[in-house]
């Protein structure tokens, strides 16, 4: 399915509110620490970062899935307190994650959750984020749902070849994907469409990937960091040119 940007600012609605909201940190095990914030006790959402770890963007779209849903939110910090930026290299930092232990990590933070009496949990991630959040989506029983964004699981092997699709059969979900990534990256407009393919020939009919045909890589991110600003982003990294609108109203 091909949406302009029209139709990406009525998807972005939830993503448009205020950013008061303060998080604390959590401990899920010895090796895994996390963010949450929003009501105890109340339906929950588990967000996996993108490439770069827990930005401020990120920070400002899990407030945001908490003030339109009043959900409880979890932020899984996979860099374990550090956030890649122009000097510290996002894809080192990235190298040290194995699946295995991102899934587990996953499903750590949905039992978190659960203990708090959240009645249901759903995930979102973004980017590399969004490729984990198929993976633990897949692997852990008490997670009912998933949206992803871009799914970029180049590092970690992710890709709709190795997807567990007949895993998420009984789960909703949802992949969202822009065409106006550079060329060659991954995923690209194809990739998103085979993603759909697998889903629903693996058991899941109402499984659904978008793609957004005049938007770029990170279209969700409010800020250009690590940039200076989007215009050194765009030069850098041949992004379409940057439209406030295709992250908040």
């Amino acid at each position: 399915m091909v949406l302009g940007r029209l139709s990406v600012a009525i998807l972005c609605h939830i993503l448009s509110s205020c950013h008061c909201l303060t998080f604390s940190p959590v401990k899920l095990s010895k090796d895994s620490t996390a963010l949450v914030g929003g009501q105890v006790g109340n339906p929950a959402v588990i967000v996996v970062p993108e490439l770069l770890g827990v930005t401020e963007d990120v920070r400002n779209q899990a407030r945001r899935i908490a003030d339109e849903g009043n959900f409880r939110v979890l932020i899984l910090d996979l860099h374990q307190g550090h956030v890649g930026d122009r000097d510290v290299d996002a894809n080192a930092l990235a190298e040290k994650i194995s699946l295995e232990g991102a899934v587990s990590r996953i499903s750590e933070a949905a039992a978190y959750l659960k203990s708090e009496r959240s009645p249901k949990v759903g995930i979102v991630g973004f980017c590399m984020g969004g490729a984990i959040t198929f993976a633990g989506l897949a692997t852990a029983d008490d997670i009912c749902c998933g949206v992803t964004f871009l799914s970029n699981g180049a590092l970690l092997g992710v890709s709709p070849e190795t997807l567990d699709a007949e895993a998420l059969a009984g789960k909703p979900v949802q992949g969202h994907f822009a065409a106006a990534d550079p060329a060659g990256s991954i995923p690209d407009a194809t990739t998103a469409h085979l993603l759909e393919e697998r889903l629903r020939a693996g058991g899941n009919p109402d499984a659904t990937v978008f793609v957004y045909e005049d938007l770029g890589h990170s279209f969700m991110n409010e800020s250009p960091y690590p940039f200076s600003s989007f215009a050194e982003r765009e030069a850098e990294l041949g992004l379409p040119a940057y439209d406030p609108e295709q992250a908040s109203l």
